[in-house]
């Protein structure tokens, strides 16, 4: 996926794009993401992103916890929502406890990278 701006920018970024989001990613950062993907050479790595776009509320709750909430939503240029399903992946990890460690998205981005050159 990449914009059609890039025929009007002669002047883009040629390189490879590695955007590496997690499933922290929520509100500005998906939104963000989802600029930053529309580049032309963006490869996406992360597990399942929030999925809530812009004007994220937390409604705290008696026990302690909070229901988050958004009442706004994004697209992609081909009309496929990110709201409540996340970003679009290219290459989908999950950490847990059995490869935890500190830099694993580094890790993998840099596995990915070796692999592709």
């Amino acid at each position: 996926m990449h914009s059609k701006s890039v025929k009007k920018n002669k002047d883009y970024y040629k390189g490879k794009i590695i955007l590496l989001v997690n499933s922290s990613t929520a509100s500005m950062s998906d939104f963000f993401a989802m600029a930053i993907q529309n580049s032309f050479n963006c490869t996406t790595l992360s597990e399942q992103t929030f999925g809530a776009v812009m004007n994220r509320m937390a409604v705290p709750l008696k026990d302690g916890t909070s229901i988050d909430t958004t009442g706004f939503g994004a697209f992609y240029s081909d009309d496929s929502s990110v709201q409540r399903k996340g970003l679009k992946i290219d290459h989908y990890i999950k950490k847990n406890t059995k490869n935890y460690k500190y830099d694993f998205y580094i890790e993998e981005a840099l596995k990915l990278i070796d692999h592709s050159l």
